[in-house]
């Protein structure tokens, strides 16, 4: 007890002199602390450590897939990174490589860019003859949208405009 009471007494007796030494102004370090920078300036910093790894992930992915982080072992959670769709994720080594439901899947096709656009589908009289028709055989609105291939307030919209209730 007595010597916890000592230290705290030191603690706040230093922190003064500090304080006094440095005119009352608090100075603010700018570096970044040593993990985070260690992360940050990853580029080839661990690729010596991670060749083994990377052979292996290139079977698998065929050199889409490579870890940012230093392989510690195979049940150690790493940031990766998709060179396809850059995607960031962090993931355990022994499951990307050999579990089917934990392996990384690009989606890099459904997203969009500047050349790879989703576009908006033309519905055309026959789209809606088909949604009146399937209407009047008793068939729900989600799937006509399904048939038809549009979303349900698509349908919901060509229905209103074609009179049916």
């Amino acid at each position: 007890m007595a010597n916890s009471k000592k230290k705290r007494k030191r603690m706040k007796r230093q922190l003064k002199q500090r304080f006094k030494q440095t005119s009352g102004t608090v100075l603010v370090s700018i570096e970044p602390v040593k993990e985070y920078k260690a992360h940050l300036l990853y580029l080839g910093k661990y690729e010596v450590k991670n060749r083994a790894y990377q052979k292996d992930l290139d079977t698998v992915y065929s050199g889409k897939v490579q870890p940012i982080e230093r392989f510690v072992n195979q049940k150690a959670i790493i940031l990766h990174e998709c060179s396809e769709c850059f995607l960031r994720f962090y993931s355990r080594p022994k499951w990307l490589l050999t579990k089917e439901d934990q392996r990384h899947v690009c989606y890099s096709s459904s997203i969009p860019t500047g050349e790879n656009r989703r576009y908006n589908r033309i519905v055309t009289a026959q789209d809606i003859a088909k949604m009146i028709l399937l209407e009047e055989q008793g068939i729900s609105r989600s799937k006509i949208a399904i048939e038809v291939g549009v979303s349900r307030p698509t349908v919901i919209k060509y229905l209103k405009q074609a009179g049916v209730k």
